[in-house]
């Protein structure tokens, strides 16, 4: 039960959740944390490791949370079966419904209809962005001069110098070894 449980939640989100990866990182916290699969600072820990490899936030949180949620049943084994079935569960609905709205996109997408949903909906992701920004502030994400340090001048560097995020990440991978070393 516990590997359908796994599935079924992801497919949920997959299903039900809107936006970017960021506005599916407060549902994934709020479920995984709720239902015992790893704790507050074990999430934010795995976001902050997942946002210095490439690809989608989303994608990435989907595998280690589901992994994770394995490891309580079977280890290693039980948390590749879970990244798995967290995965699956996670892509199969929004692959699913992306290819109808692609199909049906390429036929609407100059109705004036489809543009004033289209406009309605963009100001409700970024609510959703915030809220997830939010909730990773409040947990302790910036808890001294140095974490504080490192959130003003990243957000510095990426909109007034353009820095890519990932020089950022890396900087700030480099920073956060000074803890170790001091």
């Amino acid at each position: 039960m516990h590997y359908l449980e796994i599935f079924l939640i992801f497919f949920k989100m997959g299903a039900l959740i809107f936006g970017a990866g960021h506005a599916l990182a407060s549902a994934i916290q709020e479920e995984s944390v709720d239902r015992g699969w790893l704790t507050e600072k074990e999430y934010q820990d795995g976001w902050s490791a997942g946002s210095g490899l490439p690809g989608p936030i989303s994608i990435k949180m989907v595998v280690y949370v589901g992994y994770k949620a394995g490891y309580q049943k079977g280890k290693r084994t039980g948390g590749v079966i879970g990244a798995l079935l967290s995965t699956v569960g996670y892509i199969l609905p929004c692959s699913s419904l992306m290819l109808i709205t692609s199909l049906l996109f390429s036929r609407f997408k100059d109705s004036q209809i489809v543009q004033n949903v289209l406009k309605g909906i963009k100001p409700a992701v970024l609510a959703i962005i915030i809220v997830a920004a939010y909730r990773f502030f409040r947990t302790g994400s910036i808890s001294d001069i140095r974490t504080s340090v490192i959130t003003i001048a990243s957000l510095g560097l990426i909109i007034f110098l353009d820095i890519s995020p990932v020089f950022i990440i890396i900087g700030a991978a480099i920073i956060g070894l000074s803890y170790f070393l001091f």
